[in-house]
C-alpha cells in the first residue's frame, strides 16, 4: 500500500517547520497528486486524489501551487485530461479553502484562453469541455463580484444578509 501525501498527516508530533523543505516537499508530493487525478484514461478521477488535492489548498491556505501543477499539464491536447481537470478545479472551488475563488481570479485568464482554445476545435468533448470552462470562469467571477457568498453556497455556517440596496439584489439574480 503506499502512503499518503505528508499534507495529509495530522497524527503524531508537530516537528519544527521548514518552509523551504516542506514547500518543496509539498509541491512534489501534490504534484504526484494531481497527476494521479489527471491520467489520460478513461476512467473516474478517484475521491482520494481529490481529496487530497482539496485538503493542500486548506493547508496552503489558497491554491496557487494547485493551478501552477494544473497548469503544467499537457491540457491543450488531451480531451480527458482537459475535462478531469476541470472536475478537479470545480472540486477545490467548491470545497476547497474559502479564499479560492478569489485567488483563482489570477488564472481566470488561463480558463478563459483554455475554453477559446477548446471552442475551436468543434467537436463533442470539446463542445463539453468549453461549456465547463465557461462554468468555472463564470463561478471565479461570480465569487469575486461577490466575496460575501460562500463557494459551496452553504450559508449555514454565515447567514447571508441581504443588503438594503435593492439594485445589489437585483444584480444577483
Amino acid at each position: 500500500a503506499t502512503q499518503p501525501p505528508s499534507f495529509l498527516a495530522t497524527i503524531g508530533p508537530q516537528v519544527k517547520y521548514d518552509p523551504i523543505t516542506d514547500k518543496i516537499k509539498f509541491e512534489k508530493e501534490l504534484s504526484e497528486v494531481v497527476s494521479k487525478a489527471l491520467q489520460a484514461s478513461e476512467v473516474p478521477v478517484k475521491e482520494k486524489h481529490i481529496r487530497s488535492a482539496i485538503i493542500s489548498t486548506w493547508r496552503e491556505k489558497g491554491c496557487t501551487t494547485l493551478w501552477k501543477i494544473v497548469k503544467n499539464h499537457p491540457l491543450q491536447t488531451g480531451n480527458t485530461v482537459c475535462y478531469k481537470a476541470c472536475y478537479l478545479l470545480h472540486k477545490m472551488l467548491r470545497d476547497g479553502y474559502h479564499e479560492n475563488a478569489k485567488k483563482s481570479s489570477s488564472s481566470a485568464r488561463y480558463v478563459s484562453d483554455m475554453a477559446k482554445h477548446w471552442n475551436h476545435l468543434g467537436d463533442g468533448y470539446s463542445r463539453m469541455i468549453t461549456a465547463y470552462l465557461k462554468v468555472l470562469w463564470n463561478k471565479i467571477a461570480f465569487h469575486v463580484k461577490n466575496p460575501d457568498i460562500p463557494a459551496n453556497l452553504n450559508f449555514l455556517d454565515k447567514p447571508f444578509v441581504v443588503p438594503n440596496d435593492v439594485d445589489y439584489v437585483f444584480q444577483l439574480t
